[in-house]
């Protein structure tokens, strides 16, 4: 389900996202009827079935789209609307939000909100029958621009119920967007003695916040165009499962090239890649993926390092980005970019490699877990990609 990049949908494709599209707006027709009997609901003026009505509705479009009510942040009601850990449902949640009406007293959010020590402390003893204000918490920069928490609790403290309660503060505390991008490795700990950089709940976002500011203020100031190919270049060797009928993704990885190597490492570890730990000036991480099963054509491409200098040249002499990495599989070539405008520099891809013969069985697929359903082929009659069945991975 292509939401956020649709460049030649197939007929079905265009079916689907009708269907979608006429969900989302049906939604929103019932959900403007039903503020009135929400309202009293929440004022404990009417009894009916939330849930229900939340499954019917909202459900229509995706089952997997988790919901929450909440105060607003401006008085009023809040609704957040999130796929929770399917990211790849992400560009579908950003065009429901984006469909919603302006409502007086309501306002919509794609993450769930962070929460104040009061209200978290509520979370944490109604969810796990624990104490907050026991919690102390130890942050620490981590691999792949993301920052580590270690949960420290005194000794004595139930062991059955330390990581369960440790995972909810921290979500409850710190709000989902932040756990979902930037948060990293989470540790527990007893100890007899807090440690002196540990921190309370109450100062637990703005700690995060401002180690998440030290995080981008690292990265570099300008874009990748005319810098990646004067950067020290790391070489990698992966060991990818043969014999498959197909390679979804990059699993047909044998070697790899990175002026980014913390960027690949993220991708190889299975970690979730988000662009903007790696880039301050609004860059995409995306890939050209080629199949190489028919070979190129004598008048075209020789190999993928023409293929890379192509697009290099292409991309950076439009200003919409460059190329930072590449690699060779058993079965796919693979040219890595940095990207401005991904819509824009969508046109400049497919000339260049439509002039260098490029087999038909050609796309763009994305780093970031959020656009892991996203793609775009080289040619209009390009096929879908093979594609992991995100599903059953969330």
């Amino acid at each position: 389900m292509r939401i956020k990049f649709q460049f030649d949908l197939s007929a079905e494709e265009r079916q689907t996202n009708q269907s979608i599209q006429s969900a989302i707006d049906r939604w929103w027709r019932i959900f403007v009827e039903k503020t009135g009997d929400l309202h009293a609901l929440f004022k404990r003026q009417q009894e009916w079935d939330l849930p229900e009505w939340m499954e019917q509705n909202l459900g229509a479009i995706s089952s997997n789209i988790m919901w929450e009510f909440g105060q607003g942040l401006l008085g009023g009601h809040r609704l957040v609307i999130t796929p929770e850990s399917r990211r790849h449902l992400r560009p579908l949640v950003a065009q429901i939000l984006h469909c919603a009406p302006k409502i007086d007293g309501w306002e919509f959010y794609p993450y769930r909100l962070p929460e104040n020590e009061k209200m978290a402390a509520l979370t944490v003893d109604a969810r796990q029958g624990a104490r907050l204000d026991q919690m102390r918490f130890v942050l620490s920069a981590g691999k792949f621009n993301r920052v580590d928490i270690r949960c420290v609790v005194p000794v004595g403290y139930p062991e059955d119920k330390l990581k369960a309660t440790g995972f909810v503060a921290i979500e409850s505390l710190l709000g989902e967007e932040i756990l979902d991008r930037w948060i990293g490795y989470i540790d527990y700990e007893k100890a007899a003695l807090y440690p002196t950089e540990a921190v309370p709940a109450g100062d637990l976002l703005p700690a995060m916040r401002r180690l998440v500011q030290t995080v981008i203020m690292k990265l570099p100031n300008t874009t990748w165009i005319g810098r990646a190919e004067g950067s020290e270049w790391t070489s990698f060797k992966v060991n990818p499962q043969r014999g498959l009928a197909d390679y979804p993704s990059r699993l047909d990885l044998l070697t790899q090239i990175s002026a980014i190597p913390e960027l690949h490492q993220c991708v190889f570890s299975g970690a979730v890649v988000d662009s903007d730990r790696f880039s301050k000036c609004g860059e995409t991480f995306a890939y050209v993926k080629v199949d190489g099963a028919g070979g190129l054509p004598p008048w075209g491409f020789r190999d993928r390092a023409q293929i890379d200098d192509a697009l290099t040249t292409a991309l950076e002499g439009a200003g919409l980005g460059t190329v930072i990495g590449g690699g060779n599989g058993l079965r796919y070539c693979y040219t890595d970019l940095a990207l401005l405008k991904v819509e824009a520099a969508v046109p400049v891809i497919r000339e260049t490699l439509t002039r260098g013969g490029v087999s038909t069985r050609s796309w763009l697929l994305f780093f970031d877990n959020n656009f892991a359903s996203e793609w775009v082929g080289v040619f209009p009659e390009s096929p879908p990609p093979p594609l992991e069945n995100l599903e059953t991975k969330s």
